[in-house]
């Protein structure tokens, strides 16, 4: 898959969307009935744990062997839900809020990657590994602050119902679009 307004490419996690699909609409909801501009959703079609950042253009055919050597990796079969947290740009202009999660490997699986793709070229990739699902992301934080308090309870409320699921699917290359918005991850592979 090669469309016109491919931005990049990583490799994640799929994870089950219809486990969050109630958070969706509480939170799509709320921000609408509070008129709550500069608060946006991720796209919850492609809810994803983001493992390894790739460029746009990738013709490496050891990628299609590391997906491949992933894939029969044991234990890297879960993932659930431990707490919500917010990450901040260095500009602190944008904050994101997101969803941690309880498993380990999600890390070990970035250092192997790191090792074998070696894209530290890629800014993303030269920043600390959190594993982490993006739930929102906030461009204007005053905004923000007037519904904080109710979309923590909505997002504690669903980890609380949702810990003990399985949220994994597999493992996948995604191409992304960021022109799009919400930002468009496409399963490739």
């Amino acid at each position: 898959m090669n469309f016109s307004s491919l931005t990049s490419h990583f490799i994640g996690v799929a994870l089950n969307a219809d486990i969050f699909a109630d958070l969706f609409v509480e939170l799509q909801h709320l921000i609408r009935r509070e008129k709550c501009q500069g608060v946006t959703l991720v796209n919850p079609l492609s809810v994803h744990l983001t493992l390894y950042y790739l460029p746009k253009s990738i013709q490496d055919l050891s990628l299609q062997r590391v997906l491949t050597d992933l894939k029969k990796q044991e234990a890297i079969d879960t993932i659930h839900l431990k707490g919500f947290a917010y990450f901040e740009t260095e500009r602190k202009q944008e904050h994101l809020l997101y969803l941690s999660v309880e498993e380990f490997w999600p890390g070990r699986i970035n250092q192997q990657l790191a090792q074998a793709l070696n894209h530290t070229d890629l800014p993303d990739n030269s920043l600390d590994f959190v594993a982490h699902i993006s739930i929102l992301k906030i461009e204007n934080y005053s905004e923000f602050k007037r519904i904080q308090p109710e979309i923590e309870k909505y997002v504690a409320r669903f980890i609380q119902k949702s810990c003990q699921q399985n949220l994994f699917l597999g493992i996948h290359l995604y191409a992304v679009s960021s022109l799009f918005q919400p930002e468009l991850q496409i399963i490739k592979h």
